[in-house]
C-alpha cells in the first residue's frame, strides 16, 4: 500500500510532509476558510457546493484564491481517488479544503507574497468515536462562552478561527464529563454546536436557528 498524499498549492505531497509555513497567517492569526465533505462508498458526495461555498467565503472575506473551484474539485478528486484506496470498503473519508490568508508581512521583513496556502487533505472517518453519540445521543450544555458576534467576524463563513469553540466544549464537558457546548448570542438566542447546527421540536414542529449561525451544507440537506 502507498501512503496517503495531500495537495498543497498544486503540488501533491505523502500526507505525513504536508505543512504550512510558520509565518503564514493561516498559523498567525487563524486567518483561513475552510470546508469538509466526505466520501460515501469512497466517492465524493456533494463536493462541488462546499468548494463554491469555500471560493464564496474567500471573496467575502478577502482572500486570495489561484485556482478556479473547478480545478480544486479536480485536485480534490484525485486526492480522494488515490486515499481511497488505502482504506476498507467499509470505511470513508473527509476531505477538507482549506485557503490561507497568506504570510505575514511582519515576519518576512516587510514582504507580502500574493497568495496563501490552499490544501486538500483526506482522513479516514473516525465512526468509531461516534458510535456512542448515535446511540445514546449527546447532552448539550450552554456554557460562559457565547457565539461571536456578527461585528466582529462573519460566522455564516467556515473560518479556522475556532478557539472560543474549544473554549466552550472544554467548559462544557469539565461541567458535565461527554457533553458538548450549546452556545447563545449576545441576545441569549439558541445558535448552534462547533460541530452541527441545532434543532428541536417544539410543538410538533422542527425548528432551528437562522441567523448567528454557518449556514450549513447539511442542513440545506
Amino acid at each position: 500500500m502507498t501512503p496517503p498524499v495531500a495537495w498543497i498549492n498544486g503540488t501533491v505531497v505523502p500526507f505525513s510532509q504536508a505543512a504550512v509555513p510558520v509565518w503564514d497567517l493561516g498559523v498567525v492569526a487563524g486567518a483561513a476558510v475552510t470546508e469538509m465533505a466526505r466520501t460515501v462508498r469512497h466517492r465524493p458526495f456533494r463536493l462541488m457546493p462546499h468548494i463554491l461555498r469555500l471560493a464564496d467565503s474567500c471573496h467575502a472575506l478577502g482572500l486570495p484564491l489561484a485556482w478556479s473551484p473547478n480545478a480544486i474539485e479536480t485536485a480534490a478528486c484525485g486526492i480522494v481517488e488515490h486515499n481511497a484506496r488505502q482504506i476498507s470498503s467499509n470505511d470513508d473519508l473527509g476531505i477538507v479544503v482549506f485557503v490561507t490568508a497568506g504570510g505575514n508581512p511582519t515576519y518576512l521583513q516587510g514582504q507580502n507574497p500574493a497568495c496563501g496556502t490552499v490544501c486538500i487533505h483526506t482522513f479516514p472517518l473516525p465512526f468509531s468515536l461516534w458510535r456512542d453519540a448515535v446511540r445514546n445521543g449527546v447532552r448539550l450544555r450552554i456554557p460562559s462562552i457565547r457565539q461571536i458576534p456578527e461585528e466582529c467576524l462573519p460566522v455564516a463563513h467556515k473560518v479556522r478561527n475556532r478557539l472560543h469553540w474549544w473554549l466552550a466544549d472544554r467548559e462544557a464537558a469539565r461541567d458535565e464529563p461527554g457533553s458538548r457546548a450549546l452556545l447563545t448570542d449576545q441576545s441569549d438566542q439558541l445558535t448552534e454546536t462547533s460541530t452541527s447546527c441545532f434543532y428541536a421540536v417544539v410543538a410538533g414542529e422542527i425548528i432551528t436557528p437562522l441567523s448567528h449561525v454557518l449556514h450549513s451544507m447539511s442542513r440545506r440537506i
